[in-house]
């Protein structure tokens, strides 16, 4: 049965240096399997002048980042010699690869539970047969498969993913989507798959697609049922009313009439208004929702005025990311809370968070080489145009590589099949770890860093992180399935498909969340074709089942690895049309991933605060946490989690840098306000206009930069 039963300002005030340079470029040769054309890139800087001229920091733009910044507990001592990372998940393994390349004679320990690492991701190679006798091998992906490049976002997560990429020489075994191919998504609502991938927008390059495009997207959009009450909402959205203002705020975008929209876009004379710095940027929403959480679904209620978009399709989008109740999700610890953000009072400045720059910058300086000598550099920009990557013999090439860097290091110690049974605080300098194959031989660090699930991490220690206990995970069960018919997903190629909570029970009995089409990751295979990294053609999906629509299903009602088959061949049977004679030739291959997703449910933003304040006062800065019990969810957020405590723990070697934002706990950044600003989009390195501009220009515009 169902449920029932069952998101720069370089976050500083920006001095005239960094206003001076704007990066446009043509499309330069992108390295990295995509297919595309060779180009050169075109510099040329101008001058803007900055505006604000009462600003004690414009000359100085550190200023404003020691203000901001706070020293705890521990920032003063040597670093550590002896540290223990709790998880060898993908945090886990990140964590340790960074601290052995920022400490290279501390000696680091993983310790994990179970017989192997990499966590959720897990490449398994499945031997198959086609029906006409030919055996060959197909890989299926028990996790992650592909991360999304965030070339037009004021964010760089995905800095430390090309890092980790250049570092460890997997480059030659990435491939990608270019940014402008249209992956096409699909949404199941009520019982049928409806696009809502959007139209092809290229009216000069593509003039017939996009009309063409324009007129079947105008027709989904007036019959499906999904649609309904989109119109209302959108208008409600854009036109919000004044007393609404007062009450919530205005957001990123509403709060303005469309005639004031359109003329802050048409009305362009005049010289540039130069970068605003945080404290002129207001957004009462943003500090009304910082102090009083809300749910994601409450939220968008509010602001469309109605529930429809929500139920039918921020339902399905939280399913595949969270797996989870979007009416119980956190709006301010959301992907989605950046629309709220404080944006400039002109279109032409965007908002950005500079504890996400001050990542980038720490990422491309490790090792202490200069831009121009950086190869992770390179790499971001051969990347600059991709939009989807994945590995060509699947995700758990990373995880492997971490593995196989950190079994070389003689000052690494990795021991699986080790669950820990407690860590205790000791003295001032030291955490107490035992096992449960050496209960009574407590292991003695300077330092540990838990990876692991927040709710199995407060059992560890004794009642002493009470807020962490109160964390809460989802299990999803996965089913992939390889049926050696080709294109049996056809007309419905694409990246998948997603199912909203709204969906009657007799269209989903089996509580799927959603399924992915495995076998259409290559753009422009034709049918018929392999898949990277597979010998033999065939259909591939991954039936995603569970997460919250089992959140009142005891464990042993879990279907079994027979049952889950059936159920995901039974899906995939109803809502795409797969005939049963297909079905019964299809391998399978199921895993059941226990707790693999936390949900930051309302309030999340708040529970961090306190249990910042209960690891200083148990651990008194000995014991940090990292991963996705309590930053964003995903690869990317997992690898800057790693990345940003291996930081702190080695903050010796970024000597220049004076703000750590995730502190002595992990967790310091969750007690401040975040420090916003804004900057034109001109001026990001490796994002926009500047993702394609050739290695010289970018090294000159971090010249430019604080």
């Amino acid at each position: 049965m169902r449920a029932e039963v069952v998101r720069a300002a370089l976050g500083q005030r920006v001095s005239p240096a960094f206003a001076v340079v704007r990066g446009a470029s043509a499309p330069r040769f992108l390295g990295l399997h995509c297919g595309s054309d060779n180009g050169h890139g075109h510099y040329r800087p101008r001058r803007h002048a900055s505006t604000d001229n009462r600003n004690p920091n414009r000359e100085n733009p550190g200023n404003a980042i020691k203000h901001h910044s706070r020293v705890t507990k521990g920032t003063d001592l040597e670093p550590p010699r002896r540290i223990a990372v709790l998880g060898g998940g993908l945090t886990g393994l990140t964590t340790a690869y960074y601290l052995a390349l920022c400490l290279p004679n501390a000696k680091i320990t993983i310790y994990e539970a179970s017989d192997r690492l990499g966590g959720w991701i897990d490449t398994e190679e499945v031997k198959v047969q086609t029906p006409d006798g030919r055996k060959g091998t197909v890989r299926f992906e028990r996790g992650a498969r592909t991360i999304q490049a965030q070339n037009r976002v004021p964010k760089w997560d995905d800095i430390v993913f090309y890092d980790l990429v250049t570092r460890l020489g997997l480059k030659g075994s990435l491939r990608c989507t270019l940014d402008g191919d249209r992956v096409r998504r699909f949404i199941y609502y009520p019982d049928h798959l409806v696009d809502v991938t959007g139209p092809i927008l290229k009216p000069f390059s593509q003039p017939r697609a996009t009309l063409a495009s324009l007129v079947d997207t105008y027709r989904n959009f007036a019959s499906e049922p999904l649609f309904k009450g989109a119109i209302p909402s959108i208008w409600n959205l854009l036109m919000y009313s004044e007393a609404r203002q007062r009450h919530l705020g205005p957001g990123a975008f509403v709060g303005r009439s469309v005639t004031k929209l359109l003329m802050r876009y048409v009305n362009k004379s005049g010289p540039l208004e130069g970068p605003r710095p945080p404290s002129s940027i207001k957004n009462p929403a943003f500090e009304r929702l910082l102090k009083k959480d809300v749910s994601v679904g409450d939220y968008f209620t509010y602001r469309f005025g109605r529930r429809d978009l929500v139920d039918n399709m921020l339902s399905a989008m939280v399913h595949g990311i969270y797996g989870g109740d979007v009416w119980q999700l956190s709006m301010v610890s959301s992907p989605f809370f950046r629309m709220v953000r404080p944006f400039e009072k002109t279109s032409r400045h965007i908002s950005m968070n500079f504890d996400d720059y001050l990542m980038m910058k720490r990422v491309l300086t490790v090792g202490g080489a200069p831009y121009a000598d950086n190869p992770t550099l390179t790499t971001a920009l051969e990347a600059g145009k991709s939009g989807y990557l994945w590995f060509r013999d699947g995700f758990s090439t990373i995880t492997d590589a971490i593995e196989a860097s950190l079994r070389k290091n003689p000052n690494v110690t990795i021991r699986t099949n080790e669950p820990v049974d407690s860590v205790r605080y000791l003295s001032t300098h030291a955490i107490g770890i035992t096992t449960a194959t050496k209960p009574k031989q407590p292991a003695f660090y300077d330092k540990v860093v838990s990876t692991i699930f927040a709710g199995t991490l407060a059992s560890l220690t004794n009642n002493q992180l009470p807020t962490l206990a109160e964390s809460r995970a989802v299990t999803i069960q996965l089913v992939n399935l390889w049926y050696p018919t080709p294109g049996l997903n056809y007309p419905h190629n694409g990246f998948g498909y997603l199912i909203p909570q709204t969906v009657p029970l007799e269209q989903n009995p089996e509580c799927a969340l959603g399924v992915l089409f495995d076998s259409d990751r290559s753009p422009g295979m034709i049918p018929g074709g392999i898949p990277d990294g597979d010998t033999v053609p065939g259909t591939k999906f991954t039936v995603m089942l569970g997460g919250h629509l089992w959140v009142d299903m005891p464990p042993e009602w879990w279907p079994n690895a027979e049952e889950a088959a059936s159920m995901a061949k039974a899906v995939v049977e109803r809502h795409l049309g797969i005939p049963k004679a297909e079905s019964d030739r299809a391998v399978a291959s199921t895993k059941i991933c226990r707790e693999c997703i936390p949900q930051h449910s309302v309030g999340h933003l708040q529970r961090m605060q306190s249990a910042h304040t209960e690891l200083e006062t148990a651990f008194h800065g000995l014991l940090a946490v990292a991963g996705g019990s309590y930053q964003p969810p995903g690869v990317l957020g997992s690898l800057r989690a790693g990345f940003e405590v291996a930081a702190h723990v080695g903050k010796s070697h970024f000597p220049q840098e004076p703000v750590h934002p995730v502190g002595d706990t992990g967790l310091y950044r969750f007690t401040k306000k975040p420090l916003l600003g804004s900057v034109f989009p001109e001026h990001l390195p490796l994002r926009n206009s500047n993702r394609n501009a050739s290695l010289e220009e970018t090294v000159e515009l971090f010249r430019h930069l604080p």
